[in-house]
């Protein structure tokens, strides 16, 4: 479970320190890029195996290769002896051999290994290593099947500063690992808004997006940001203010207002939130039948829409299959209560604005569209069997308690269903 999926890693981004910003005014400035490469923080895991042959007593050793680049791959040895701390054994020198220089100390804290490169761009590959930290349940099973694990970075960042009233920003921009060349609309996008040193990876960040097909614009201030270019061969980028009107992302984060949408149902019906939602709360549950965990828990949401109908509570679903027959069929044989949207009819609005990346996603509003709940860390519990309670509470007036689990959901793996 844990090493199938790409894991997103909440780690700070460590943040160049770049040349002097360049002040923006109104319209476009180009401002100079940080002559140095920088490891992408979104992260993967790899799976560590058992390395044959003996050993000697008390040693255990496991090994795994790396991605690098143009094919190229990096072994990876974690050591591990009695009384002593673990260390990994990582080919910094990429000559296929592992010597005492090449040795570092497994602790807690992220590693950025840099790998020279010659003849290019850039003088070195940094790729960041990180130990894995497990739940108690999954550290014995993977004790119990004899594998080690550890995060690594896949991908690589150019950086650059731009000055808004003064305030030098530090701006991300994710490049290919061969070319270093920056796909601006099929690419990952960051901006150190609140300046602390760090890219905010929540699910719904502001600092972070993913472009998927548009320009990415952010929010700075009174600002609004587009980069309209990036040329690692000149080393700088085009950066641009725009419109309010181009900001697009809508944050699901809990206190912030969604607005209403409209939607056509899976009968090709049209309707919009504004009529279909509670007269106190309502649930947006998007979800779609090729997932287990939606399958799963949608009676749940049923049941809670019949049961809490009467008391201004109602749920409208968001579903994500292609073919709205198979979600038609699938909710007529289980009796489904709730509206649904179809998915041609809001894929823009659940892609790129609101940022669903994660199924089943659940987001609790109030009559306002204020945000109450995503069933986050610290948040009411909204999923599973705590939905039942944290609504009786909610609609009686007694206080309901926060969750104190992360909200667990299914991302497809690449190629998959999306």
């Amino acid at each position: 479970m844990y090493g199938r999926y790409m894991l997103q890693l909440i780690t700070p981004l460590l943040l160049a320190a770049v040349a002097p910003a360049a002040e923006q005014g109104a319209g476009t400035v180009t401002v100079p890029l940080e002559k140095r490469l920088l490891a992408d923080p979104i992260l993967e895991v790899a799976e560590l195996q058992p390395v044959p042959g003996e050993m000697p007593e008390g040693l255990q050793a496991f090994a795994t290769t790396l991605p690098f680049r143009k094919g190229v791959r990096v072994r990876v040895v974690l050591m591990e002896r009695k009384g002593a701390k673990p260390v990994w054994m990582i080919d910094k020198n990429l000559d296929g051999e592992l010597s005492a220089d090449e040795q570092i100390e497994v602790t807690d804290q992220p590693t950025i290994v840099e790998f020279p490169l010659e003849g290019e761009l850039f003088p070195s590959f940094p790729i960041l290593v990180k130990a894995v930290r497990l739940p108690p349940n999954w550290q014995a099973d993977m004790l119990r099947k004899n594998v080690r694990l550890l995060y690594y970075s896949h991908s690589v960042d150019v950086a650059t500063k731009v000055a808004l009233d003064g305030v030098p920003y530090d701006f991300f921009y994710r490049v290919s690992s061969n070319t270093f060349d920056a796909a601006l609309t099929k690419t990952w996008l960051a901006v150190d808004i609140d300046r602390d040193g760090k890219i905010d990876q929540d699910r719904w960040s502001d600092e972070m997006v993913n472009a998927l097909g548009q320009p990415a614009v952010f929010k700075i201030g009174s600002h609004y940001m587009r980069t309209d270019a990036v040329d690692t061969k000149a080393m700088t980028a085009v950066v641009r203010e725009v419109d309010a009107s181009e900001y697009r992302l809508i944050s699901m984060r809990a206190g912030r207002v969604l607005p209403d949408f409209p939607f056509v149902d899976l009968d090709g019906a049209p309707r919009d939130t504004r009529t279909e939602r509670g007269a106190r709360y309502t649930m947006l549950y998007f979800w779609g039948t090729w997932c287990p965990i939606c399958v799963s828990e949608l009676p749940n949401f049923d049941e809670a829409n019949r049961k809490f109908r009467d008391r201004g509570f109602r749920v409208i679903g968001i579903n994500q299959d292609k073919d709205p027959e198979v979600a038609r069929k699938f909710l007529k044989d289980r009796n489904v209560s709730f509206p649904q949207a179809r998915w041609d009819s809001v894929e823009d609005l659940v892609d790129r604005r609101f940022r669903i990346d994660e199924w089943p996603t659940a987001i609790l509003v109030d009559a306002d569209m204020r945000v109450v709940s995503t069933n986050s860390k610290g948040e009411l519990h909204i999923r599973q069997g705590g939905l039942i309670k944290t609504l009786e509470g909610l609609l009686s007036g007694a206080k309901s308690s926060p969750d104190t689990k992360p909200n667990e959901g299914f991302r497809p793996p690449p190629g998959g269903h999306r």
